[in-house]
């Protein structure tokens, strides 16, 4: 998302204090500062909202769910600037203070180990799937599932072997997807990164279509994230490019194909790809192109691929 990341450091003396001798615990985290503007502009407007909803999903979220990262604190400073010009301009910063993840992202993982082993990647992605169902029970869908927003924690295990776990993070985009008394609702917002992107989404980014697309549910749209991510963790590639521009022929033409397919790819070709029944069924099944089919997390999660141990 935007802003700027840093890692800091927080000293906490013991009870005693460090004239006593107390020894200092040194607690490293992950600051991303975020500026504004204190504007009405509508760009303004859209990043304190991503501000707001992050922070909602940080202070909600927090602590009950081991792969979603953890939220410590925040502080926002409202100042106006020195300047020579004597501008009325109000900036408001906002520091999110959060766990630092030190094993970088499952985007940059792919990227240095190729595709994934197997087991490694069912273990990675039970952990993200496992994550995302915590959301969605939660009532809040994430909107920008993606590789570059799962983290992975270092730790070290009782034989003193090194291994990482998936933290789910970036909630600029997240938003409620239920709410009691009125149900789902429906989102009608070209969200997300486009390689990721459920069809329904990217059915938002035209522009010339004589009737708008029906809304759709961010939940369902976040499976499909959640598919492709899979996807990507085993072969190192994506199903299919998707053009930047979205007046680009080739943009509908992608969205005509994936419809007429019923998805990005058939059980069939699934299994011949990767020589897994179970495997197959878990990708076709989070990459239908039908939401009303696709399957929900809860169904993700109880597939019997992800229950092999090897």
């Amino acid at each position: 998302g935007y802003g700027e990341v840093f890692l800091v450091t927080k000293y906490i003396a013991g009870s005693g204090g460090p004239a006593n001798n107390t020894k200092v615990h040194k607690i490293r985290m992950a600051c991303k500062t975020v500026k504004l503007k204190e504007d009405s502009q509508a760009r303004t407007v859209r990043r304190f909202d991503s501000l707001r909803a992050e922070l909602y999903v940080l202070q909600s979220l927090s602590g009950q769910c081991p792969y979603v990262i953890e939220y410590f604190e925040h502080y926002i400073l409202r100042y106006r600037p020195l300047t020579t010009n004597h501008s009325s301009e109000i900036i408001l910063q906002a520091s999110i203070y959060m766990e630092y993840a030190d094993g970088g992202t499952m985007l940059e993982e792919v990227k240095t180990k190729g595709s994934l082993k197997r087991s490694l990647a069912r273990r990675y992605f039970t952990e993200m799937a496992t994550g995302l169902e915590f959301m969605h029970r939660n009532q809040i869908a994430h909107n920008d599932f993606k590789l570059d927003n799962v983290l992975l924690v270092k730790y070290r295990t009782e034989k003193g072997v090194t291994v990482k776990h998936c933290k789910l993070t970036d909630f600029g985009m997240a938003q409620f997807g239920w709410k009691d008394g009125v149900g789902l609702i429906y989102s009608k917002r070209h969200l997300g990164t486009r390689s990721y992107m459920a069809p329904e989404v990217l059915q938002f980014g035209l522009t010339d279509l004589m009737v708008r697309p029906a809304p759709y549910v961010p939940f369902k749209a976040d499976i499909w994230s959640l598919g492709i991510s899979l996807y990507v963790m085993l072969t190192r590639q994506y199903p299919y490019e998707v053009p930047k521009n979205t007046e680009d022929p080739k943009y509908k033409k992608l969205l005509k194909r994936l419809k007429r397919t019923g998805g990005v790819l058939s059980k069939v070709e699934a299994i011949r790809i990767f020589g897994s029944i179970g495997l197959a069924r878990l990708l076709t099944g989070m990459l239908h192109y039908n939401p009303d089919k696709r399957f929900n997390i809860e169904v993700v999660t109880k597939q019997p691929w992800l229950k092999i141990r090897s």
